[in-house]
Formats: C-alpha cells, sequence, structure tokens
C-alpha cells in the first residue's frame, strides 16, 4: 500500500488587512525631485506626490489597491507590524524642553499631543490617529 502526503497550500485570507494598518514612509526624492511613499512590508508598493500630504494620501490609496490585488490573485499578504505599542520615551536638550512646552501652553494643549500633532504633519498626516 502506498502512502499517499498531504502538500500544505497556504491559505487564502478571507478578508484583505486593513490598509490602514500599514505603515507609510514619506520622504523628498532629489532624484525623482518630488515626495516618494511607500509601504516597506508591501514589496512594490510605492507611489509619489508633489506635496508629503499628497504622497500620503497616493500612499494610503497604493496600499488599498496592492492588498485588493494580492487578495484577489491569492499572494501572500504579509501582516502588518505590530511591534509599536504607541509609546516613546524621548530625551531632548532642556533649553528645548522648555520651548516646546511653552508652545504647547500657548496653544491650550498637552506637551504630548502638541509633539504627535508636530509629527503627524511632518509625515504628511492629518491627524496623530491617522
Amino acid at each position: 500500500m502506498q502512502k499517499t502526503t498531504k502538500r500544505k497550500t497556504s491559505k487564502r485570507l478571507s478578508e484583505k488587512p486593513r490598509a490602514e494598518l500599514y505603515d507609510i514612509l514619506v520622504y523628498w526624492s532629489d532624484a525623482d525631485d518630488c515626495y516618494l511613499a511607500e509601504c516597506p512590508v508591501l514589496d512594490g508598493c510605492r507611489t509619489h506626490g508633489d506635496t508629503p500630504e499628497e504622497a500620503a494620501k497616493n500612499g494610503r490609496e497604493c496600499i488599498e489597491l496592492w492588498l485588493a490585488s494580492a487578495h484577489e490573485s491569492g499572494q501572500h499578504i504579509p501582516l502588518p507590524p505590530s511591534h509599536y505599542s504607541g509609546s516613546l520615551s524621548l530625551r531632548l536638550p532642556s533649553s528645548l524642553h522648555q520651548r516646546v512646552a511653552k508652545q504647547a501652553q500657548l496653544e491650550g494643549v498637552s506637551l504630548n499631543q502638541w509633539i504627535a500633532a508636530c509629527l503627524a504633519e511632518r509625515h504628511g498626516l492629518a491627524s496623530p490617529s491617522a
């Protein structure tokens, strides 16, 4: 009697992962003379824009399209990184700490909110929660 073995095949996900869970890196490219946006974990998922905001918006759409295409064709979809807790420890010179704390106070927000908003703006995100 011949023994048969079943070959393991990767299962197709029943639902595609949510695009907003994937990171977008936005940066200026001198070579391309525009802002580039890419999702590091999705191979080839890159786009561009004239502004950081446009590149980020195009990047989000690019991720949506990448995930939809991979899901439809049964390709392997890397899961988004989950090692970010949303918390970090930051060391900075006391003079800078004083300046940003005063600015946050002038704007009527906590120092944490002020720093998060600055980082979000720098990376073309509409708000820190995006």
